[in-house]
């Protein structure tokens, strides 16, 4: 099959999601078939489109982002980086399909030889702009795939059909445990996000909570983009680390700290659980699908800045509690693997399921 994605953009930093795209593209393409991933430069050609850019631009030199694509494309898949979503730049194909809510209107309105439409959800996104009219691309006339059993249930109740769950999956040589589990120093690591329901900003107070009852406590927090919150002196801040690094990171964590109000998944959580930290994580929908409260992992009410610090002290303080959560964790994400993500999703795109 001749299969293109779609992104909202040029994927210049790290992106989750994006990430994902790119790893069905080169698995696409080692089952043989013909793939592309295209970047709109901009969503069209009106003014507005045209001062967002130069705005974009702006803000990526004041972060020191560079102007290329931030993951490499897999060999064999063409990225075709292009001015606007516009038809004429958009390849024919059996397969188009869109990767964010942007793309589900741009999809919607491509000619048929375009190829047939699919709507790749992996949240619910309402979060990043108009809510309205984010949802209301899940009542388009594209075949919806999603990552999560909370997703699908949120089709159902639009009164949409979705295919899946396809759930998210990680690469061993990226992410595993080369520190033994029961040796980490006391260390808490969190990924910090300037959107206010990526709960950054809690996850610093939550940080300094522990820091008084725990004087020796280290932490690591990374990021995309520098913080727009202070950061103390005695956290170590990481912008944008490469994945050897990041497992390192990850390796050198007793405790990871998720404090997201809303997840499609949870990346950052399930790669930390795969190098071995214990996870302490609002409980969103998204890391529900991989984390069972007591048993790899805990889980505190979304919001609930205490808690979730009254968390990490009990892992910090129980070893044995600390490494039974840690073995457990990182026994249920091996449980997801990408052979068996391609497949389905394959037999999702041919009409087989």
């Amino acid at each position: 099959m001749r299969i293109s994605f779609l992104l909202p953009c040029l994927i210049k930093i790290p992106v989750g999601g994006a990430k994902i795209i790119y790893r069905y593209a080169r698995e696409f393409q080692k089952l043989g078939h013909e793939v592309a991933i295209i970047s709109p430069k901009s969503e069209g050609y009106r003014l507005r489109d045209l001062l967002k850019v130069g705005a974009i631009r702006i803000r990526d030199r004041w972060h020191g982002v560079e102007d290329r694509p931030y993951y490499e494309t897999p060999k064999g898949v063409e990225h075709l980086i292009i001015s606007a979503p516009d038809p004429k730049f958009i390849p024919d194909g059996d397969v188009l399909i869109a990767s964010a809510w942007q793309t589900a209107f741009w999809v919607d309105e491509m000619l048929p030889e375009k190829g047939k439409k699919f709507y790749f959800l992996q949240n619910l996104e309402t979060y990043l702009g108009n809510a309205e009219l984010i949802q209301s691309t899940w009542k388009l006339p594209l075949k919806k795939i999603v990552i999560a059993k909370w997703l699908k249930v949120a089709a159902e109740e639009m009164g949409e059909k979705a295919y899946g769950p396809v759930p998210i999956a990680l690469d061993p040589t990226e992410f595993s445990v080369e520190r033994p589990i029961d040796s980490r120093p006391l260390r808490v690591t969190m990924l910090y996000h300037r959107l206010p329901i990526k709960g950054g900003s809690e996850g610093i107070e939550i940080l300094k909570n522990v820091k008084e009852t725990h004087p020796k406590l280290k932490a690591i927090i990374f990021a995309a983009r520098k913080p727009s919150a202070t950061i103390p002196e005695w956290i170590e801040l990481r912008i944008r680390p490469d994945i050897p690094l990041l497992k390192e990171i990850y390796n050198s964590t007793s405790v990871f700290l998720h404090t997201s109000h809303q997840e499609g998944w949870g990346l950052p959580p399930m790669e930390a659980m795969a190098c071995g930290c214990a996870v302490v994580a609002a409980a969103n929908e998204g890391v529900q699908e991989f984390i069972t409260d007591g048993k790899t992992g805990l889980l505190r009410p979304v919001g609930d800045v205490n808690a979730l610090a009254e968390a990490v002290r009990t892992l910090l303080d129980n070893d044995e509690l600390r490494i039974q959560l840690a073995e457990a964790g990182r026994d249920a994400v091996q449980q997801f693997s990408w052979e068996k993500n391609v497949r389905q999703f394959e037999h999702i795109l041919k009409g087989e399921e």
